[in-house]
C-alpha cells in the first residue's frame, strides 16, 4: 500500500457540487428511500436503509460499474503521482444514496487502500 488516500465523499446536488472533485458519480439513478416514510429520516449508514438498498435490483450493477471507475481513477492517480484522490458521491439531499454507496465503496477499498469517508450533508436534512 502507498500513500495514496482516498477521500468518499458523499453530498447533495442540490447544495452543490464540491470543488476539486477528481470523479464524481451520480447516484440520483438509484432508487430512492426518502420516499418511504419509514425510512425518510434515516440516513445511508442505518441499517434499515442498508437492508432497503440490499433488495434492490439496480444497486449491485450501479456499485460494479462505480467500482470499476474508481478502480481506474486509482490508476490514473498513482501514474501522475498524486498523494490523494477525492471521489464524490451525489445524490439529491446527501442522506442515503451517497451515503450508502460511499459507505459500501470505502469498505471494499479499505482492504487494499488507504480510505477516508466524509459525508458532507450528514445531519443536514434532520436538522430542518
Amino acid at each position: 500500500m502507498d500513500a495514496l488516500l482516498i477521500r468518499f465523499i458523499s453530498f447533495g446536488f442540490k447544495y452543490g457540487e464540491p470543488e476539486d472533485l477528481d470523479l464524481c458519480i451520480d447516484c440520483r439513478v438509484l432508487p430512492n428511500p426518502y420516499w418511504e416514510n419509514d425510512l425518510r429520516y434515516h440516513n445511508g449508514t442505518d441499517e434499515e436503509v442498508i437492508r432497503w438498498f440490499e433488495g434492490k435490483e439496480a444497486v449491485e450493477p450501479f456499485f460494479q460499474e462505480a467500482m470499476a471507475n474508481v478502480k481506474h481513477a486509482i490508476k490514473t492517480a498513482r501514474r501522475q503521482g498524486k498523494d490523494c484522490l477525492r471521489v464524490g458521491l451525489g445524490c439529491t439531499g446527501g442522506q442515503h444514496r451517497s451515503v450508502y454507496m460511499a459507505e459500501r465503496l470505502a469498505a471494499y477499498f479499505a482492504e487494499t487502500e488507504n480510505v477516508a469517508v466524509v459525508h458532507r450533508e450528514k445531519g443536514r436534512y434532520l436538522a430542518q
